[in-house]
């Protein structure tokens, strides 16, 4: 039997994640967050239906007391999908400690990242690289090319975010404030963490997947000044609409964009010199190249790739 193992989280499952250990057949188990509760939960619930022939594919490691338990009852495979700040190097130091107590190069046996970045931190901690694998998520968002052709250059700017990412939405009103002229469109749940916008920047929350699309396609670049980030989808939906992207380069998709679409500071004047050339050079080829870019990462490829790598390390 294969599981998808997950925290009871607002953020989890992702569902490029559920996405990859549901095309398996695997079993999603919701645990509790606290790691406290993970032992007693496993003990109690759910060790009697696991044997060690058993594959456990586990979203993130805020599970890992639960693994552990786990690995030293059943000694089955474990393999994380690591698409947070785990090995993140400026939060590392303390979380190191965790993990080296709960062994975890033992427990995991194989980590999927959804960036090179990601890769290499974790060998930095100490995984060996034969134990790590990079599989890109994808964009679900429907957009027909001719969409993308009668596409017009405005001066709008678009950033979306859940409510984690309020640092990188600060900037952008930042950035609002300095030009009036254009307007700014914030969508997703860090929408409800920002108090007073100014009356160029329009807020969005819990919005459908059309009203998404026609948001995005009235915008002509897409902003994501977030200090780190593995590898947005939210970016790949706004190229699939036809979005310049400009990304900071801790932001996985940096590794595969051009470095024209890449910010080496999150400086302000910085950010707003790049927007405004960037604005000027822009053009109706820009929009559909970013299209073609983004139909790279569907879901069919990504999943193929998953589960290729899946099974010539499993099977």
């Amino acid at each position: 039997m294969k599981y998808f193992i997950y925290v009871d989280h607002p953020l989890s499952p992702h569902f490029v994640h559920l996405t990859w250990a549901k095309s398996l057949g695997a079993v999603p188990i919701k645990i509790p967050l606290n790691p406290f509760l993970q032992r007693s939960v496993l003990m109690r619930r759910d060790i009697k239906n696991f044997n060690g022939s058993d594959v456990f594919i586990v979203e993130s490691l805020y599970s890992i007391p639960y693994l552990y338990f786990l690995k030293r009852k059943l000694r089955p495979k474990i393999i994380s999908i690591i698409a947070d700040t785990t090995f993140y190097p400026p939060k590392l130091p303390l979380r190191s400690v965790f993990y080296k107590l709960f062994r975890l190069n033992w427990i995991v046996d194989y980590f999927f990242t959804v960036s090179e970045n990601i890769k290499k931190w974790a060998i930095n901690f100490g995984i060996d690289k034969d134990r790590i694998f990079v599989v890109r998520p994808f964009s679900m968002l429907k957009i027909e090319k001719k969409e993308i052709m009668g596409k017009k250059k405005r001066r709008k700017i678009t950033f979306i975010g859940n409510f984690t990412k309020i640092s990188a939405a600060n900037i952008v009103i930042s950035i609002a404030k300095e030009l009036s002229d254009f307007e700014f469109n914030i969508i997703g749940t860090v929408s409800k963490k920002i108090k007073n916008p100014p009356k160029n920047v329009k807020c969005y929350m819990n919005i459908s997947w059309e009203d998404l699309k026609k948001i995005l396609l009235s915008s002509s670049i897409y902003l994501h000044p977030m200090f780190f980030d593995p590898f947005p989808v939210s970016v790949l939906d706004a190229m699939r609409c036809g979005n310049f992207p400009l990304v900071y380069r801790l932001v996985g998709l940096s590794e595969v964009l051009k470095n024209k679409n890449v910010l080496y500071s999150l400086n302000l004047e910085y950010i707003i010199e790049k927007l405004l050339n960037t604005y000027a050079e822009l053009s109706n080829k820009d929009f559909l190249r970013c299209y073609k870019f983004s139909k790279k990462y569907t879901k069919e490829k990504s999943i193929k790739t998953f589960k290729k790598i899946f099974n010539s390390i499993i099977y």
